[in-house]
């Protein structure tokens, strides 16, 4: 679900890509150096498969892990070796000529949960969104998020992140913070 709101995240931007790079990227850092290190330090290790949020999941997971920045603002394709000016021209040919290279079955889009992470481009857009907030749409995306957090954590751990990542998606505490929304890096 995405509207105007900012209950989900933004429309992925990327010329007919259903999922965009630059917030996935901002998604797939908070869920490594978040989630991922409670996950271990918690002795669970790496996320389920199961884990929406898990790299095998992530359509855009094989992608990232191919690019090679060579130097500045060259970067090279790892699938093929071809090289780009740009991170951008790089991530639209990854999408156009290697759309193949999701593992079988990954499904999740990690942008569609910057909302629930709270992504750094997401946050920053929030201010002007926050005041137009319904809570019953954030009613269903807090029962998406304690659905999420579930299929990727149990216990403790599974209470943590639903009290970090879940608990807040109010629109008292949206309007509260506006701009000032902590992100995570």
């Amino acid at each position: 679900q995405k509207s105007a709101t900012m209950v989900g995240s933004s429309p992925h931007p990327d010329e007919n890509t259903p999922c965009s790079r630059p917030e996935s990227r901002e998604a797939r850092r908070i869920v490594q150096t978040h989630i991922v290190t409670l996950s271990e330090e918690a002795g669970h290790g790496e996320l389920a498969p199961s884990c929406p949020l898990s790299p095998h999941n992530d359509v855009l997971a094989a992608h990232e892990a191919a690019k090679r920045r060579l130097s500045g603002a060259v970067w090279k394709c790892g699938l093929c070796g071809k090289q780009f000016r740009s991170e951008r021209h790089l991530d639209l040919h990854m999408h156009r000529k290697h759309a193949d290279a999701s593992p079988a079955g990954a499904t999740s889009c990690l942008a569609d949960e910057c909302d629930l992470l709270r992504c750094p481009s997401w946050v920053k857009r929030l201010g002007d969104a926050a005041a137009a907030c319904t809570e019953g749409a954030l009613a269903v995306r807090r029962e998406h998020c304690a659905a999420l957090m579930h299929s990727c954590a149990f216990g403790p751990l599974f209470a943590q992140l639903e009290h970090e990542y879940c608990a807040n998606l109010t629109c008292s505490y949206r309007r509260a913070r506006g701009r000032n929304t902590p992100a995570r890096q």
